[in-house]
């Protein structure tokens, strides 16, 4: 039996297989799993240990300290994005960006909330990476404070506050995308 043709076929039908040491798990969607079906599975229980045990293993993620700040190929979706942003090409010369209006209580501090962010981007590198024409990207090892935007609407109405923020959103809309 070819195991990991076995597996993309029951994983198309919907069934999942995992291990944990020596045991086979599976979660299956109600009436897919024929008797067929289980006697290859208890027939080759060693096998498919074997082989989702590698599996895992391939698929694990490692980090590389020491090479963190160096530039890495961009993915094939990242790359999709970057080509589609030129002009070039029909229905070209777009960005993928987007934004988000947050509403807090009045006794939520601006500053705080900036300083939360910056911990936060000092602490994951992912959200400090930035993407080169070239089709590389690279992980900033620092990033300068930034002042977080913010429009205290406390003192308008329900309408007017929403116009205003629709009002923000329009403009932020048509800034053009770095």
């Amino acid at each position: 039996m070819n195991i990991p043709d076995f597996i993309a076929t029951l994983e198309l039908e919907g069934i999942e297989l995992w291990s944990e040491g020596n045991n086979l798990h599976f979660r299956v969607p109600a009436g897919t799993l024929s008797e067929t079906v289980k006697e290859a599975l208890r027939e080759h229980k060693p096998e498919l240990l074997v082989y989702l045990a590698s599996r895992n293993e391939n698929e694990a993620i490692h980090c590389d300290r020491q090479c963190r700040f160096t530039p890495f190929p961009l993915t094939e979706t990242q790359q999709a994005w970057l080509i589609g942003r030129h002009s070039a090409f029909t229905y070209g010369d777009l960005a993928c960006r987007g934004f988000l209006a947050v509403s807090f209580p009045a006794a939520l501090e601006p500053t705080w909330l900036e300083q939360a962010l910056q911990q936060l981007i000092a602490r994951h590198d992912m959200l400090r990476v930035v993407v080169k024409e070239e089709g590389f990207q690279r992980v900033l090892s620092a990033m300068p404070d930034f002042a977080l935007p913010t429009s205290d609407l406390r003192h308008l109405g329900t309408e007017p506050a929403q116009r205003a923020v629709e009002r923000l959103r329009d403009t932020l809309l048509s800034i053009p995308a770095d």
